[in-house]
């Protein structure tokens, strides 16, 4: 359900494996770019290398192919729009779907969106769309690609949501840019690549930007981020992991974040042969930080990048083979920099825009916030006034609950977290009245509550292939 990178994913994968014979796809727009890659302006990059965005599973370069047929100079290490990103998912979904046509596979796009499933017996559901005129579809399988939920809204702001001033998403940034009058001050809330992408484009037409975050923090600069197979030690990690997990479950008091470190820094000196000490900034100022982490990135020093990928899959595999609690807000703390890092090519032009004074980065959370007519702001430092706000804050992640009539429902902004259906590690539905085996499965954000990393391109191709595999054997048995 719903037509994203994902959706896109799982489709290939069911039409490689030959899983289906009807196959519908849920998604009013056009499938392929989804929220993620569905910007136009050239300006918004990916985050990832082309070397790791191919949507194919067994076929990593097919990306870089895509580029190379279309007249466009990239290597695996490039960093490309995400426009690119969007029409190249968008082609290969046609490409398989003719595929699939010719194999006698049936394809069908409905244009609305899902409401609720409703299980009628074992692995027979009855899919209901918001369209109350839509037709209902009976399936066998059932497979959520839906992304993530709403965007976050803070409570302060929540009175002033109608607000044409305030922007509650940078996306589409064509609707960003429209609202917004010419050379305002504005202020964006979040320092991540939302909000990187936001004073980007805003400071590019002029406007001076203030983004404020707890941390007051921006993410680490890379000047790649591609997977080469880094031999990390996967059984030391593992133990890690596993005592966190068993002494939070016993309640006792330890904290291996020092463990947790050591392994990350051993590993930096013994994979990259650097000393980890050159690779990284311990300056304090967020100016002087960015500054010195371009010139590490730019002379080919930031080798930590070259082990995120096989780092990423170690974590997912740890919490798909066992039962455990979420990753621990100390590895959070220490790895979100480094996995949200910055494009080096962005990298350079938030520094351009910071020594223009048109872009200041402060800590700080909303305390205060009044309109009349401009906005005026409180964040721990006084007020100040501004003429837009753009919540650069991220989206819920989903969950899904049942209802009341005892329907599947997602809930897209954390209402009802407490009470959402757990996933296998399989990552299929697990629910104490409906049989384990049932054939509800999970790729990409929807999958968050099973793996912590669930939404990079590299991560979800893999994790549709494993779930495209775990309906063909559930499949054999009926």
């Amino acid at each position: 359900m719903a037509g994203g990178a994902a959706a896109v994913a799982t489709f290939i994968s069911a039409v490689k494996q030959r899983a289906a014979d009807i196959i519908y796809i849920i998604e009013p727009k056009v499938i392929g770019p989804g929220i993620a890659f569905s910007s136009l302006d050239d300006d918004i990059l990916c985050n990832t290398s082309v070397g790791i965005m191919s949507i194919v599973y067994d076929q990593q370069n097919d990306f870089l192919e895509y580029l190379k047929e279309c007249g466009i100079d990239a290597t695996r290490d490039s960093y490309v729009s995400r426009s690119l990103v969007g029409k190249y998912l968008n082609r290969k979904f046609l490409h398989y779907r003719d595929i699939a046509r010719k194999n006698g596979v049936k394809v069908f796009q409905i244009h609305d969106e899902f409401k609720s499933l409703k299980r009628i017996g074992h692995c027979k559901y009855i899919i209901n769309f918001c369209n109350p005129l839509t037709q209902k579809i009976n399936v066998t399988d059932v497979i959520f690609c839906t992304g993530y939920g709403k965007p976050k809204l803070p409570n302060v702001l929540i009175p002033y949501r109608e607000i044409d001033t305030l922007v509650c998403c940078p996306y589409p940034e064509k609707d960003m840019l429209k609202r917004v009058k010419y050379l305002s001050r504005i202020l964006v809330i979040g320092s991540k690549l939302s909000a990187v992408d936001s004073a980007i484009l805003l400071g590019r037409e002029g406007h001076e930007v203030t983004m404020i975050s707890p941390s007051g923090e921006l993410a680490s600069v890379r000047s790649r981020f591609i997977r080469i197979n880094k031999n990390i030690e996967f059984k030391n990690l593992m133990k890690i992991m596993t005592e966190w997990d068993l002494r939070e479950k016993n309640c006792v008091f330890w904290t291996p974040k020092h463990a947790f470190l050591r392994f990350v820094l051993r590993t930096l000196s013994t994979e990259t042969l650097s000393s980890w000490k050159l690779q990284f900034s311990f300056l304090n100022n967020y100016k002087d930080i960015l500054k010195e982490e371009i010139f590490i990135a730019k002379n080919g020093n930031a080798l930590w990048q070259d082990l995120l990928a096989d780092f990423a899959f170690a974590i997912n595999e740890f919490y798909i083979n066992n039962n455990s609690s979420d990753l621990p807000k100390e590895i959070k703390e220490i790895i979100h920099r480094y996995i949200t890092g910055l494009a080096l090519p962005n990298a350079k032009k938030i520094l351009m825009l910071i020594d223009a004074k048109k872009l200041h980065v402060r800590k700080g959370t909303l305390k205060h916030v009044h309109l009349n007519p401009s906005w005026s702001v409180d964040w721990g430092e006084g007020v100040e006034q501004f003429d837009a706000i753009v919540l650069a804050t991220g989206f819920y992640l989903p969950s899904f609950i049942l209802n009341l009539n005892n329907e599947l429902e997602i809930d897209t902004e954390e209402k009802n977290k407490t009470s959402a259906i757990k996933i296998t590690n399989l990552l299929s539905i697990k629910h104490p009245d409906w049989n384990e085996n049932e054939s509800i499965w999970f790729v990409g954000p929807p999958a968050h509550t099973r793996i912590p990393l669930p939404n990079a391109m590299f991560i979800i191709v893999s994790i549709a292939e494993q779930v495209i595999s775990g309906i063909k054997r559930l499949t054999a048995f009926r």
